[in-house]
């Protein structure tokens, strides 16, 4: 198994990716979303399964994995096309 660093986390996300289209596509889910720094640098993920097949009329579940601070506990995240609009989604934990 793979650890993250000391004083690091691995957040992953998973993903549902829909095709509502009558042909194959593939995506590559990793150029879908960005971590938001605090600094509002925008961070790929760490770790990807590359372009992913999506099957005509279905969905495919994906993952994407960042490496975060393990301090942190509020994350904000944009998706969407790379050079179209974006939707912003925040993530909040709690601490136990």
């Amino acid at each position: 198994p793979r650890h993250a660093s000391p004083g690091r986390d691995y957040l992953l996300l998973r993903l549902e990716i829909q095709n509502n289209k009558a042909e194959r596509v593939a995506i590559a889910s990793s150029d879908r979303i960005r971590l938001e720094g605090e600094d509002g640098k925008l961070f790929s993920p760490d770790y990807h399964n590359g372009n992913v097949v999506v099957d005509p009329i279905s969905v495919r579940r994906d993952s994407v994995v960042f490496v975060v601070d393990s301090n942190i506990n509020n994350f904000s995240f944009l998706v969407g096309e790379l050079e179209g609009e974006k939707q912003k989604i925040e993530i909040q934990f709690s601490k136990s």
